[in-house]
């Protein structure tokens, strides 16, 4: 866009612009390329990845933060997360216009990315706090939205920050940086989905071998087998470990930015295209109420009160052009209705995203439901299956770029399906019923079941689980909590009933048998929370981990006697041993004692279990002294492994490169001059509103199959799909446009990669190459012509 302080002697500045010397310096050699290379650039490729290593391992293990340690279900979290990339996805139009308009992109980035690390800070603060606290979830809430503002605000920055510090003649330099820019934003967010749940586990454990025979004389020969577990706050997992590492990153970032700050170029804002475009429409739209006559476009009801004579735009307009009858509104207004033409082929956009982004929780949420051993000893984590998304694209888009298109003679105009993968639930209900149940005794001494009732009446709800037990005291009906684990590291959930004589009550400790560091004088060590899993009674006057009373049903009717039912709690994968635990796991100010402090006595019971996501409910019988265990599984085993998931990641991965790439550069070619930065962060735009898709239709809940669900969502994509193929063939008009306009530009907005882009259209050729075409970061690469200009020359782009 025409700036309006442009004096008129630009005039024959454009023209210089325009008619390149035919011998103009181009660094084209590694040695000049280095001797000239602007050395700020190392700060912002460096910030940059910093930056996105920040983001992604905090991402990465955002779900199962909100479903284990806020507590909230599965659909909550669903919402939350994705709330919260609507909002990363809808701040980046505001910090383009704060950046464009009034403090310019060093001062924009510096301000938020200072905002953006206390965020983080806040939510590793946050997670610090055990379950109960009282900051929960308000200050992680807090964390998340300083976060979404401050991703937001940079995203639309840094990277045309580093384009500035370029000048003519660097055009090649300028892709080699851009190559560089889009290998860190990758290189950042792979390794950060990698290791993040490796964070977030902080421990690395061994999953317990079959039973072997005189275990405890083995030991010392499978020292070197067992990695001993270390403690994380005395929590099972590390959250704040997690958390905490992309704070840190995230300050880094801003240090690095920060240290270049005397020597980068920084270029004053522009005017900001966003209102101005705001205030034509809003113009034309009060002018058509008004207008009596039918214009052919209704933007084109602006000229009813514009006066070009009093418009000083106009008025240097004419003067550059050396045309009297020209109008600089004119010009602009064609830009605007060709941007209103690309945004409506943007209306079918967001539905691609609203099945891309479930990827983070809803395929996540369904991979902590699934078997993630790898063997007896390794564990694909569920948050980890994010990574191949990273390195497939890396793999991807040179193997697109080079084998897939030329074969297949697409020339960059693609769509594709987004493929789900489905999972079944079990359909919900609210009847209760009154059921009575014939109970038998069958070869059982008579003289122990005396007592017992023929028949017991049991209430069952169809969404839950019920069970009834008989011991000698009476029969008891319990209640299982059918919840799989959320945990994400291959738990299973154990449910204990306590129903001997006399009753117990106290606290429960389960402590691992094939640890590492096992020791048989103190079997249980509190400090390794994965050896270590407790049920404490009375700790708190708002919690215990007794569930209920569960009272006997006798010949006589109800008992005063009981049985004591625990909360269900899960459990890692191993050998266990059942104690007795005398005082609590935690001194007053929730210190962890050392296992020498500690007092348990062993109640014989021992279980071993290697499957994941399986419910069992543990029964103890008998006396107090020597319990009878009866183990009951409520729930199976995941069965299916979570690398039945990689497949449709390969897939949907696929349709990222084909649709989003190719679709990026469609905005980007289609859009005028003056609109690409507006045009790129309305593109953004269209994630917000494809996660905004996920969040209401999970917040309404229209399906109560998931099945149905993941099939509405393929419907909806193949539908916009024809629609989308529909519009492009009868709706739009592709636009051309000249080098003219493309140079007028690119004077006025001091813009690089702009002025590279002066060569005629027919004599160069766009390509997109993007390392992270999620976000809408993209390298511009040209591969133009210059035999008239420079012989032998060429510029490339370099993948």
């Amino acid at each position: 866009m025409v700036d309006e302080k442009r004096s008129s002697t630009k005039g024959s500045d454009l023209q210089a612009a325009i008619e390149l010397p035919v011998k103009t310096e181009m660094y084209t050699t590694w040695g000049d390329m280095i001797r000239h290379w602007p050395k700020t650039t190392i700060c912002i490729v460096s910030n940059e990845f910093c930056e996105r290593f920040s983001y992604y391992g905090m991402r990465t293990v955002l779900i199962l933060y909100l479903l284990n340690v806020l507590n909230f279900s599965e659909n909550q979290s669903t919402i939350f997360f994705n709330s919260f990339t609507v909002l990363c996805y809808l701040t980046p139009l505001l910090g383009s216009i704060i950046a464009d308009g009034y403090i310019g992109k060093f001062w924009t980035i510096f301000s938020v990315s200072i905002l953006y690390a206390c965020g983080q800070v806040v939510l590793a603060v946050a997670s610090i706090k055990n379950k109960e606290s009282s900051v929960h979830p308000w200050m992680d809430l807090t964390g998340l939205v300083i976060i979404g503002f401050g991703t937001g605000g940079i995203k639309p920055c840094v990277s045309a920050f580093g384009g500035d510090q370029f000048e003519v003649g660097q055009e090649r330099m300028l892709s080699l940086f851009f190559s560089m820019f889009y290998f860190s934003i990758n290189a950042g967010s792979m390794i950060s989905t990698f290791i993040s749940p490796i964070f977030r586990c902080m421990v690395i454990f061994y999953i317990g071998k079959k039973e072997q025979e005189n275990f405890a004389t083995k030991i010392p020969q499978m020292s070197n087998v067992f990695v001993s577990a270390q403690p994380c706050l005395g929590q099972d997992s590390c959250y704040p470990m997690a958390f905490g590492i992309p704070a840190i990153l995230m300050i880094l970032a801003t240090c690095l930015f920060m240290a270049g700050s005397f020597w980068y170029k920084k270029p004053p804002p522009k005017e900001n295209v966003f209102a101005e475009v705001a205030r034509v429409m809003g113009r034309s739209i009060a002018n058509k109420f008004h207008s009596k006559t039918k214009k052919e476009h209704w933007l084109d009801n602006y000229f009813d009160t514009h006066v070009c004579e009093s418009d000083p735009k106009c008025l240097d307009y004419r003067l550059e052009v050396g045309n009297k009858n020209a109008c600089q509104k004119k010009s602009f207004i064609d830009d605007v209705k060709s941007l209103l033409r690309v945004l409506i082929m943007f209306l079918p956009v967001p539905m691609f995203w609203a099945l891309y982004d479930q990827q983070g929780s809803v395929w996540l949420i369904q991979g902590i439901q699934m078997d993630c051993r790898l063997s007896s000893t390794v564990l694909f984590l569920p948050d980890q299956v994010q990574t191949l998304n990273a390195v497939l694209i890396l793999l991807f888009i040179p193997l697109f770029q080079i084998v897939i298109y030329p074969l297949s003679m697409i020339d960059n105009k693609k769509n594709s399906q987004a493929q789900r993968s489905v999972h079944l639930t079990a359909p919900k209900g609210s009847t209760q019923w009154t059921v009575p149940v014939k109970l038998a005794y069958t070869g059982c001494p008579a003289d122990q079941f005396q007592n017992l009732p023929n028949t017991f009446d049991v209430q069952l709800k169809t969404t839950e689980i019920y069970y009834v037990a008989v011991s000698t005291n009476g029969v008891y009906q319990g209640k299982a909590d059918p919840s799989k684990p959320t945990q994400g590291t291959g738990e299973f959930s154990l449910g204990i009933v306590m129903a001997t004589t006399p009753v117990y009550d106290g606290n429960l400790v389960m402590c691992r048998m094939d640890a590492g560091d096992f020791d048989p004088n103190h079997p249980c060590n509190p400090r390794s929370p994965s050896d270590f899993y407790y049920w404490e009674t009375d700790y708190d006057e708002h919690t215990d981990d007794r569930d209920s009373n569960l009272t006997y049903t006798t010949k006589q009717g109800k008992s005063s006697n009981y049985a004591v039912d625990y909360v269900f709690k899960p459990v890692k994968p191993g050998r266990w041993q059942l104690y007795y635990l005398d005082g609590t796991p935690k001194n007053v100010g929730y210190k962890t004692p050392a296992k020498q402090n500690i007092t348990v006595k062993a109640t014989g019971v021992w279980m071993e279990v290697h499957e994941q996501g399986a419910v069992y409910v543990m029964a103890l019988t008998g006396t107090k002294d020597q319990p009878v265990k009866h183990i009951n599984q409520v729930v199976q085993s995941n069965s299916v492994s979570i690398l039945w998931q990689i497949p449709q990641i390969v897939i949907i991965t696929a349709a990222e490169i084909l649709f989003s790439i190719t679709g990026y550069e469609f905005a980007y070619s289609q859009s005028a001059p003056s609109m690409k930065a507006l045009v790129q962060a309305l593109w953004l735009l269209t994630t917000a509103i494809g996660d905004s898709i996920i969040v209401l239709i999970t917040a309404l809940n229209l399906f109560s199959n998931m099945a149905t669900e993941f099939f509405a969502y393929a419907g909806a994509m193949c539908v916009v799909i024809v629609v989308f193929a529909l519009m492009s063939i009868f709706y739009y008009e592709y636009n051309y446009y000249t080098q003219e306009k493309v140079a007028a530009f690119a004077e006025d907005g001091d813009d690089v990669k702009a002025k590279h882009d002066l060569l005629d259209d027919k004599s160069h050729r766009l390509r997109a190459f993007s390392i992270d075409p999620h976000d809408g970061e993209y390298s511009w690469a040209v591969e133009a012509r210059l035999d008239d200009y420079i012989p032998d020359e060429r510029s490339e782009s370099v993948a």
